[in-house]
């Protein structure tokens, strides 16, 4: 026998539930158009490569009296770029410094429970900055070509470690499904640009190009497609004790590198 009240209670249980569903959806609705109006893109690169930098410049924050901040991030940060007609990208930058729990917890949170549509892995051709606290002795004898070439190496293990991210998360999810690999600072090696767009695109035979030309054979021709675009922001010389090596580029070039960056990218996440 129902008891008094009871078919009214069962019956706000149910709209309730009904209610709570149709929340869900909604929500579901929303994240879902969110995504599509601002896909999510995830930058990595090693240490000093110049990330936050060309996500800030991307956002067109680098306007005016911009400088870049002298400290460096040890965590993940959001950087949503606004395009036009309420749609842009939303950029996550991996910190590269840190301890490296933190760069794995935060590539593998993105890449596995967030819809990550691209990423923009950026290099310097060794370029990288450097602290200046002294926490760098062992390279204190080093001179400017002994230096990148270490910083070389290692933006070419970062690479490494982050591919290997990628092929699982390609794997379970099937995305990203795009990578561009940002040859950043190109105003520091501006005359090398014609001979490493070729040896750094696919099919190239730097190390970078062979490493992630095998992450795109393992996961399948369609499953990844990949591209390197040169891109400069600062316009900084780059000084090592009493070795220079001077910026080659004027603004306009500058500003014209990162309009094309901008358009690729734009085109990539499907907003051209």
């Amino acid at each position: 026998m129902t008891r008094p009240g009871g078919a009214v209670i069962g019956a706000a249980a149910g709209l309730a539930r009904l209610a709570a569903e149709a929340g869900r959806e909604a929500l579901g609705a929303v994240t879902e158009a969110r995504g599509k109006r601002f896909p999510l893109v995830v930058v990595t690169g090693a240490a000093g490569s110049g990330k936050t930098v060309l996500a800030q410049h991307l956002q067109r924050r680098a306007r005016g009296a911009y400088v870049p901040s002298a400290s460096r991030s040890e965590q993940e940060e959001h950087i949503d770029q606004p395009l036009w007609r309420g749609r842009g990208v939303r950029f996550r930058v991996v910190p590269g410094h840190g301890e490296g729990g933190v760069r794995y917890a935060s590539l593998a949170r993105l890449l596995h429970a967030e819809p990550v549509v691209g990423v923009v892995h950026v290099v310097a051709h060794g370029f990288r900055s450097r602290r200046e606290d002294g926490a760098e002795p062992a390279t204190a004898a080093l001179s400017l070509d002994e230096l990148l070439a270490q910083h070389r190496a290692q933006e070419q293990a970062e690479l490494d470690e982050t591919l290997t991210h990628l092929k699982l998360a390609i794997a379970a999810h099937r995305r990203p499904r795009w990578l561009v690999l940002a040859l950043a600072k190109s105003d520091l090696y501006a005359d090398e640009l014609p001979t490493l767009r070729s040896t750094h695109g696919p099919g190239g035979s730097s190390d970078a190009a062979r490493s992630i030309d095998a992450l795109r054979a393992f996961v399948g021709t369609g499953g990844l497609r990949w591209e390197s675009l040169p891109v400069a922001t600062w316009l900084e010389d780059y000084r090592w004790r009493d070795e220079v090596r001077p910026t080659s580029l004027a603004p306009a070039e500058r500003d014209e590198l990162l309009r094309v960056f901008q358009s690729r990218i734009s085109a990539l996440v499907g907003h051209v």
